[in-house]
């Protein structure tokens, strides 16, 4: 009888990954974030599977405009230099609004 109380408990426990976003500053599922992260030169990309080595600043797909105003992208990944949107590789099309 312990072991299916064991097991119960251990189902229960599950956590969901939890990430801020850069630009709100308010926390989100991971799942409902979209990952930037720098391709080792100035430019910045859309990392859609969350897999991609490396710094990575996470963003609500509504927020780049805050994120880009207040640098917020470049202080999380570190970058020497600003950035404008025409140097975020894949977005926004190919991430679908949440």
């Amino acid at each position: 009888m312990s072991s299916v109380w064991a097991e119960q408990l251990r189902i229960a426990s599950v956590t969901i990954p939890m990430r801020q976003c850069a630009g709100c500053r308010e926390k989100a599922p991971r799942a409902d974030l979209v990952r930037l992260v720098q391709d080792g030169k100035e430019t910045v990309r859309v990392d859609a599977a969350k897999v991609l080595p490396g710094r990575g600043v996470n963003l609500h797909h509504g927020c780049l405009d805050r994120a880009l105003r207040t640098r917020a992208i470049v202080r999380g990944l570190r970058l020497q230099s600003g950035i404008s949107p025409e140097q975020i590789l894949d977005w926004p099309d190919q991430i679908p609004a949440s």
